[in-house]
């Protein structure tokens, strides 16, 4: 496991024990953009296994789409093969990502919450019909089959012509979509976006937790230095100056219920967990960020793929060229082929090669419309909802502990005695 890993579980856990009961679910935050999906399914009945010496989780898939019920069980590990073989076979396609990997956890909280996270990726899947009605994902959901790895194997590689025959049914809307210089400088612009904001959810998500951490400690020791100090304080201290009973007390006044008030909301604040809130969403963020750069890194590779079919046409012309001119050439030493079959084969290679380049570049033109004119914008339209969400109730739960803070020094500075003293 990455050290990257680690952290985040170790940064769950922490999480946990600050607020036991507190585990954000934005699932059930809609976007106003999104299209109904006819998939239903859900990610349930999560069941602990032993294997020789270890332990595993296994997870219930079930649902229904128009191929009709399915019914499948499936561990982390599996949904960590599909979601490998839909980037291999959907290259510059979105796919959603997984929770992270970690070390072996059989605590029932910890289970739960990562049965939630997985049903999440099987949802978005569900909404993107092109991914869920693939030939991959459809043996996923519903072979028996428990050997993936082996079932997978013959769809690790895609011919040229059957991603783009795939692409041009999938995306067949982005027929017409004009391809020039600004097409990749918005991707180039949006994938460096992405990186910045990368880093500085990173450094928000540090500070977050530790911030988050040591108010929550803040909130319930107010509580305990009212009531045990301030109280105290002015029982044992005043009371040896002033007869009265109430003497010049400020917190000490059984009459002041106000005062009792506002400390019993201040000591509440500790459950109201806007930094976790935000915690948790940058963090499922920072995930899909990933994915994100994850997608426009396909593109970037089949033009690196382009350039290696082009490097290997212009050798195979000049060795073409130097055979035909009768010159002898490192490759010819070592070969037994007459100059007539070598030409052959060499005419052959180059020809392979340009119907190669054909595709490659074909191919490369269709993930850069997907991802400038399908990908980015479906990214961006579905972060409304949730964002929109995610800050109005941070900003909620903020404006409550500062106004239940100002409420409380507020009777402090409204206290007779004080303004006596003054």
């Amino acid at each position: 496991m990455s050290g990257e890993n680690v952290d985040e579980y170790k940064s769950n856990e922490e999480f946990h024990g600050m607020e036991e009961s507190f585990v954000p679910d934005f699932d059930h935050i809609t976007n106003p953009n999104k299209v109904e999906s006819d998939v239903t399914i859900q990610v349930c009945n999560p069941q602990v296994r032993e294997e020789k010496f270890t332990k595993h989780v296994v997870y219930t898939i079930k649902g229904t789409d128009k191929q009709g019920p399915f019914e499948v069980v499936r561990r982390y590990k599996d949904f960590d093969k599909i979601r490998s073989l839909l980037v291999t076979r959907w290259p510059g396609c979105y796919i959603p990502p997984l929770p992270p990997k970690s070390v072996t956890n059989m605590d029932p909280k910890f289970i739960e919450e990562r049965k939630r996270q997985l049903q999440t990726f099987c949802k978005k899947i569900g909404d993107l019909s092109y991914l869920h009605y693939s030939e991959e994902y459809q043996i996923f959901i519903r072979s028996g089959n428990p050997d993936l790895e082996k079932t997978f194997a013959p769809l690790q590689k895609v011919p040229y012509d059957d991603l783009i025959s795939k692409y041009s049914s999938s995306f067949s809307f982005l027929s017409g979509k004009e391809l020039n210089n600004d097409t990749v400088m918005k991707i180039s612009q949006f994938k460096v976006f992405l990186q910045k904001t990368q880093g500085y959810f990173e450094n928000f998500r540090k500070v977050a937790r530790s911030v988050s951490q040591a108010r929550r400690t803040f909130y319930n020791q107010f509580a305990q230095f009212h009531n045990q100090v301030c109280v105290e304080y002015e029982k044992n201290v005043f009371a040896e100056y002033h007869n009265s009973s109430n003497g010049k007390n400020i917190f000490n006044d059984p009459t002041n219920f106000v005062m009792a008030e506002r400390v019993d909301k201040i000591k509440q604040a500790s459950s109201q967990p806007s930094l976790e809130y935000l915690y948790e969403w940058i963090k499922v963020e920072s995930r899909e960020i990933e994915a994100f750069i994850e997608a426009i890194n396909q593109r970037d590779k089949y033009d690196s793929f382009k350039i290696k079919n082009q490097e290997k046409q212009k050798s195979d012309t000049l060795e073409l060229q130097k055979v035909l001119a009768g010159k002898t050439t490192l490759k010819g030493i070592f070969s037994r082929k007459s100059k007539e079959e070598e030409v052959s084969s060499l005419e052959r290679h180059i020809a392979q090669a340009g119907k190669e380049m054909e595709q490659l570049t074909m191919l490369h033109d269709m993930i850069t419309l997907i991802i400038a004119y399908s990908e980015i914008e479906k990214f961006k339209s579905n972060k409304l909802g949730q964002y929109y969400h995610v800050v109005k109730l941070a900003a909620q739960n903020e404006l409550t502990n500062v106004t239940n803070m100002i409420d409380y020094w507020n009777q402090v500075v409204k206290s007779e005695n004080i303004s006596t003293e003054n």
